[in-house]
């Protein structure tokens, strides 16, 4: 009667780990931004994973862990079938909640393998959690079709926290965040060992050895070159940032980003119309202050050029369903307004599919002589949203439309400069914007539209994926979007000039790229993600096959 009393209150105590442990990530999270608590989140559910037993309550543990994690930082989900789907509350919230259920089935497998691992070495199986948790998120990617809110995301604002992310993606921010967790729960661990009496060898023999083992030592000697390695990354993007920005006066490209804060319903042709009419005043607006602004460099720098060669206006993703090829009278009225700006155009229209009776999500380039320049068709649909994934395809509708796949990574030209485009949800695809920047794109365009989800940490949470997308290309990143969060990402990260969140307004840029520069991780991709994973698997077989990696005799008992 005894044991399982004790076993129901270390099973309570485990739970109650978790959840701490998940709502510490969630306030590292945007609205929240208490960013420094992600490198301490996880260290509850180590040491809870140390004291309990069973295999099981670990993977209940690490479930509820991810519930709360998942649960937490992506509440936004239920704003839009509240409010535009009609749903009730409490249907949307159970549906997020068996969504978040499902996914949060990672952090449980990662807390089962973790737990067989530290039974197997002790306290020092604990330093094995970056490389699964790693794996995991990774797996994750790849089996869900997205990794929102990986952990590494937390710290985005941060630009001397994530400049790894040019050698290895969000994943090196990750397994760092993970091994600080790691390196201080295996400190309060031993440190309560030590003052307990626990973890020392009974035996006369083994008592000749040292409380700290020589493996042990050799991991802390690892964590601290590791972290001398990963902060070392800062420190190269600082002179690739300094060419960056400077002399920006002469940059070849001006762009120009439209916020127009159009609301996501209520909309009928005559509002339609008017906010067209307003977005193409704001163009003009655009294009007076871009001539206006030059007028004085050239009297200042006498023969040398001043101001852009090319101009582009980037109109964001809208819900006002443009449809250049199909609407003749908008195209007209689109191409006029190129020729008469002498700009570029880039906008979104729902543009047709051959032989699809779908249309792509589109964005289109309108030349200065009010010609189509390019097209790129959105490849990442979002998922429910423009497209039902299989298995649910033909069963379950799309909320916004059902929209075709796109399937080419397009460059524009803009004679000087090239230019790449992420529409919405695709800024959170790291592979996507690799292949750009290996196909020649001197920066980045992420076109998108929150719009119906509200005042929500979705719009900061969308935009820190967008930062690690500029950082791992070392690619300055353009943000035009609907309601927010409009701005210019530098190559190292730092967010400059945002626009306020449901309000109209319009930004303008010089834009320089930084030539054909390239960073390991557009060379070699997802690379440290696979290195994870082979040692993942190489710790795991270990000891799942021989109960026992090393001879470390320790208790897993805390006072």
């Amino acid at each position: 009667m005894e044991k399982n009393s004790i076993r129901g209150k270390n099973l309570f105590v485990s739970l109650i780990a978790s959840l701490v442990s998940g709502l510490l990530v969630v306030v590292s999270f945007p609205d929240f931004d208490l960013s420094f608590f992600a490198w301490i989140a996880l260290v509850p559910l180590f040491i809870s994973l140390f004291k309990t037993k069973g295999i099981l309550t670990s993977i209940i543990s690490g479930w509820l862990f991810g519930l709360a994690y998942f649960g937490g930082t992506c509440w936004w989900l239920t704003f839009a079938p509240i409010h535009y789907a009609g749903f009730p509350p409490l249907l949307a919230y159970l549906l997020l909640v068996t969504a978040a259920g499902i996914v949060a089935i990672f952090p449980a497998v990662f807390a089962a393998i973790l737990k067989k691992v530290i039974d197997t070495t002790g306290p020092a199986g604990i330093f094995a959690a970056p490389f699964f948790w790693t794996a995991l998120e990774f797996a994750r990617f790849w089996l869900t079709g997205n990794n929102w809110n990986a952990i590494a995301y937390s710290q985005a604002f941060y630009p001397k926290l994530i400049a790894s992310a040019a050698w290895t993606g969000i994943y090196s921010v990750s397994f760092s965040i993970l091994l600080a967790n790691s390196m201080l729960s295996y400190v309060i661990i031993r440190l309560s060992q030590r003052i307990r009496g626990k973890g020392v060898p009974d035996t006369a023999a083994d008592r000749k050895k040292p409380f700290i083992t020589l493996f042990e030592k050799a991991i802390v000697g690892f964590c601290f070159l590791y972290f001398l390695i990963y902060f070392s990354a800062h420190f190269f993007q600082i002179n690739s940032t300094e060419k960056e920005v400077s002399d920006k006066s002469f940059s070849q490209v001006v762009v120009a980003a439209i916020q127009p804060n159009v609301p996501a319903s209520g909309l009928d042709e005559a509002k339609w119309e008017r906010l067209k009419e307003r977005q193409f005043e704001m163009a003009r607006q655009a294009v007076n202050q871009i001539r206006q602004s030059n007028e004085p460099k050239a009297r200042a720098n006498e023969g040398r050029p001043a101001g852009p060669t090319a101009r582009l206006i980037i109109f964001p993703e809208s819900p006002m369903n443009y449809a250049y090829s199909d609407d003749l009278l908008f195209q007209a009225e689109l191409n006029q307004l190129a020729i008469e700006l002498d700009s570029w155009l880039l906008l979104n229209s729902a543009e047709p599919s051959p032989g699809d009776v779908r249309k792509f999500n589109s964005a289109i380039l309108i030349s200065p002589e009010g010609k189509l320049a390019g097209q790129y068709d959105k490849i990442h649909l979002l998922p429910f949203g423009e497209a039902v994934p299989f298995p649910f395809e033909g069963i379950l509708p799309a909320f916004v439309g059902s929209f075709a796949y796109g399937s080419e990574f397009d460059i524009f030209n803009l004679g000087f400069e090239k230019f790449a485009v992420m529409i919405c949800f695709e800024s959170h695809f790291g592979l996507l914007s690799r292949e750009y920047a290996k196909n020649g794109a001197d920066f980045l365009v992420e076109m998108t539209n929150d719009g119906y989800l509200g005042q929500t940490p979705v719009l900061r949470q969308h935009l820190a994926n967008a930062v690690f997308r500029a950082v791992e290309t070392k690619r300055p990143l353009i943000r035009a979007t609907n309601v927010g969060i409009t701005a210019i990402i530098s190559s190292d990260g730092t967010v400059s000039e945002a626009l306020p969140a449901y309000s109209e307004g319009l930004k303008i840029w010089p834009v320089k790229g930084i030539g054909k520069a390239t960073t390991l991780y557009v060379a070699f991709g997802d690379w440290f993600a696979w290195m994870c994973c082979l040692i993942s698997v190489l710790i795991g077989s270990l000891a799942f096959r021989k109960g026992r990696i090393l001879n470390i005799k320790t208790s897993t008992e805390l006072p």
